[in-house]
């Protein structure tokens, strides 16, 4: 009987570690590294600010400077938009992406203010 019960035990925390490991998601890995995300974000949000001081029309700021942007980043836009997607699926990386730049954001703002 104690074979019995420990043969159908065995078998139990077989299935359930097999049920567990196969729950398991993979998200594979982003496109676009967390730190060049986030140097391409913080460029985004530097331009965006700086178009927001000129009298340029809005469409052509985003082909132009947009573009050029990513282009400097040895990126196209369609690796970034798949680069944003993987991210927005993962937001524990995204909120880590979301922290560098913060900082970068705010070492900037602190040696412009040390100026």
């Amino acid at each position: 009987m104690v074979k019995i019960l420990s043969k159908s035990l065995f078998t139990l925390m077989i299935a359930l570690m097999a049920c567990l490991t196969s729950c398991k998601v993979d998200k594979g890995t982003p496109l676009i590294g967390k730190e060049k995300m986030a140097d391409i974000i913080y460029d985004f949000y530097l331009t965006e600010g700086a178009l927001d001081l000129t009298t340029i029309p809005s469409s052509h700021k985003r082909h132009y400077y947009y573009c050029n942007l990513l282009e400097r980043h040895g990126i196209t836009e369609a690796e970034f938009d798949t680069a944003l997607s993987w991210y927005s699926r993962n937001s524990e990386d995204f909120m880590e992406v979301h922290k560098l730049v913060t900082e970068k954001l705010q070492k900037a703002k602190n040696e412009l203010s040390h100026d």
